[in-house]
C-alpha cells in the first residue's frame, strides 16, 4: 500500500478511510484542509488528487468536523454508490471530471453501463485514476436490441445514492436510465454537453446556462440581475449618471442601471440583460425583496463556519473558496457583519450575492450549489447576534443628524446606516481601510435606493473614518472608489 509524505511527524496511509476531527498542527493528522470534498472532513492526504500524486487546483474548504454543508456526506464508513449514465458521443472530459469530484470519496463505488466509449469510458478512467472502484454492467446485446434498456433497469434496481446523467443530443439510452432513476427516488443530476466553441464560457461545468439558472431563481421569487465581469454592478448610463436628485432608481426603466434596483423576476427582461452584458455574472438581490439573508464567509479574510450559529441550510461554494449560506430573512434590520467575526458579512437589504453558475473573475472557478438542502429559517442565535442594538436606530453622533427614510426595500435605513458606521469605528487595526470601503459600498447602495443623500452619506463616512484614525486622503479614496464601484457617484 503506498505511503504519503509524513505530516506533523506521522505518516498517513493512502488506503485509510477515516474522518479527521481536527486540522492543523494540533489536529489528529496534522494536515491542513485544502478544498471541499462531499465525503466530509478529510485530510488533504485523503483527496483523490493527493492519492494520484498531483496538486489540488486552487484553494477551498472541506466540510468541517461533525457538520456537513454539502448535503452528500455519508456517515463515517458508510459505502456509497454513484450511478453514471451517458451518451456514447460524449467527449467533454472537463464536465465529467467536475461532476465526479463532487461525489468521490474513498470507498464509493462508481456504477456504469460499461460502454467502451463516451461518458461511461471517460468516467471510469477518471474514477480509477483517483483510486476508486468501478462496477460495470455491460449490456448483453446477444439477447436482442432491448438489451440496453434491460441493463438500465437492472442497474437502477441495484440502487444508488446519486445518478449523474451526461446526455448529449437527447440520447435515448441515457435519458431512459435517468428517468428510471428518478422514478426510483434516486437523486438525478443532468449534465448537458458544452456547445460549440465561443459558447462554452456561458455554461457552468454542469452544462446549466445562466439563463436556465435564472429561471429557477425567478420561480422561487428571487429577483435577479446581471453584473459586469468584475462582480460589480454595470455602470449607470449617462442619463442616469447626470440625473438630478429627483431620479428614482427603483422606478428607472433602464435595463442595467442602479445595481440591485435592476433586479427583476421577468425572464424576458433578464434575457435582455444577458444579451446586453455578454460574459457578465448572475446576481440575486438579497433582503426583504427576496426574503433572503445570506451569510457570506470569506476564508481569505479569516471567515469560518460557526456550527453553533449557522445551522445547515442551502449553501453555495463560491468561486473564491468561501461559502454563501442562504437563510430566510427574519424580518427587521440586520447588521452588515457578524460582530466579533472577521471575514463574515451579511447580505441583506441593499445587497446582492453572485449566483451559480457564474464564474469568479479572479479564479475562474464557478459558484456552485453544494448539495440540495432547502433554504431554512435563520437560527434564533444568529438572528439575535445580527440584531442592531436599540441605540443603532438613533442618528450617529459622529456625523450629526443624518436624514434616512425608508426606501428601495430597505426596512430600516437609520439602523442600517448606523450599523455600517459602527463597523468602521470598531474595525481592528489593519482592517480599517478595507472595512471603510466595504461600509461605503453598502451606504452607496442606500444612496442609489433613495434612502440617503450622497452628501449626507459622504459626511457620515468621513466622520467615521476620522474616528477610526484614517488619513483624510485614504478616507476620500475609499469613499470615491466605493461610490464609483456601486454607480452611486454623482
Amino acid at each position: 500500500m503506498p505511503r504519503l509524505p509524513r505530516r506533523a511527524g506521522r505518516a498517513v496511509t493512502a488506503g485509510r478511510d477515516r474522518p479527521c476531527n481536527g486540522h492543523g498542527p494540533d489536529g489528529p493528522c496534522g494536515a491542513t484542509p485544502t478544498r471541499l470534498y462531499p465525503a466530509g472532513p478529510r485530510c488533504a492526504a485523503h483527496t483523490p488528487a493527493a492519492l494520484a500524486g498531483r496538486p489540488e487546483p486552487g484553494a477551498g474548504r472541506y466540510c468541517p468536523p461533525v457538520l456537513c454543508w454539502c448535503g452528500h456526506c455519508p456517515p463515517p464508513g458508510a459505502p456509497r454508490r454513484v450511478l453514471v449514465t451517458g451518451s456514447r458521443t460524449w467527449t467533454s472530459h472537463g464536465v465529467i471530471a467536475d461532476a465526479l469530484r463532487g461525489q468521490f470519496h474513498p470507498g464509493t463505488v462508481l456504477v456504469t453501463g460499461g460502454c467502451p466509449r463516451g461518458a461511461d469510458a471517460i468516467a471510469e478512467q477518471l474514477w480509477r485514476s483517483w483510486g476508486g472502484q468501478v462496477e460495470r454492467h455491460p449490456a448483453d446485446w446477444a439477447t436482442g436490441r432491448s438489451a440496453g434498456f434491460a441493463r438500465n433497469a437492472a442497474m437502477v434496481a441495484l440502487g444508488a445514492d446519486a445518478c449523474l446523467a451526461f446526455i448529449r443530443d437527447n440520447s435515448p439510452g441515457a435519458s431512459h436510465t435517468a428517468r428510471l432513476a428518478g422514478q426510483a427516488g434516486i437523486p438525478v443530476r443532468r449534465y448537458d454537453h458544452p456547445g460549440p466553441e465561443g459558447q462554452e464560457q456561458e455554461k457552468a461545468p454542469s452544462g446549466l446556462t445562466l439563463k436556465a439558472a435564472a429561471l429557477q431563481y425567478i420561480r422561487r421569487g428571487w429577483p435577479v440581475f446581471v453584473l459586469g465581469r468584475s462582480k460589480r454592478p454595470v455602470a449607470n448610463c449617462p442619463a442616469c449618471r447626470n440625473a438630478g436628485p429627483g431620479h428614482d432608481p427603483a422606478g428607472c426603466e433602464c435595463l442595467t442601471c442602479h445595481g440591485f434596483h435592476a433586479a427583476t423576476t421577468s425572464l424576458a427582461r433578464l434575457a435582455a440583460m444577458l444579451a446586453a452584458v455578454p460574459g457578465g455574472a448572475l446576481a440575486i438581490r438579497t433582503g426583504t425583496a427576496a426574503g433572503l439573508a445570506v451569510v457570506d464567509i470569506d476564508p481569505r479574510n479569516g471567515g469560518r463556519i460557526d456550527p453553533a450559529l449557522m445551522t445547515p441550510t442551502a449553501a453555495v461554494a463560491t468561486g473564491g473558496g468561501g461559502w454563501h449560506l442562504y437563510y430566510r430573512h427574519p424580518g427587521g434590520p440586520l447588521l452588515p457583519t457578524l460582530p466579533g467575526r472577521a471575514g463574515v458579512d451579511i447580505k441583506t437589504d441593499g445587497g446582492y450575492v453572485v449566483a451559480p453558475p457564474s464564474a469568479h473573475p479572479g479564479t475562474g472557478r464557478r459558484y456552485r450549489w453544494a448539495g440540495e438542502r432547502p433554504v431554512t429559517e435563520m437560527p434564533s442565535a444568529l438572528a439575535a447576534a445580527l440584531a442592531p442594538p436599540p441605540a443603532a436606530a438613533r442618528p450617529s453622533p459622529l456625523s450629526g443628524p443624518v436624514p434616512a427614510r425608508r426606501a428601495g426595500g430597505i426596512s430600516s435605513p437609520a439602523a442600517l446606516l448606523a450599523a455600517h458606521l459602527r463597523a468602521v469605528r470598531t474595525a481592528p487595526e489593519g482592517r480599517r481601510r478595507v472595512t471603510l470601503y466595504g461600509a461605503a459600498r453598502g451606504i452607496a447602495r442606500m444612496v442609489t435606493a433613495g434612502a440617503l443623500t450622497e452628501a449626507d452619506a459622504r459626511a457620515a463616512l468621513t466622520a467615521a473614518g476620522l474616528a477610526a484614525q484614517q488619513a483624510e486622503r485614504d478616507i476620500r479614496a475609499a469613499i470615491d472608489g466605493a461610490f464609483r464601484d456601486e454607480g452611486a457617484a454623482a
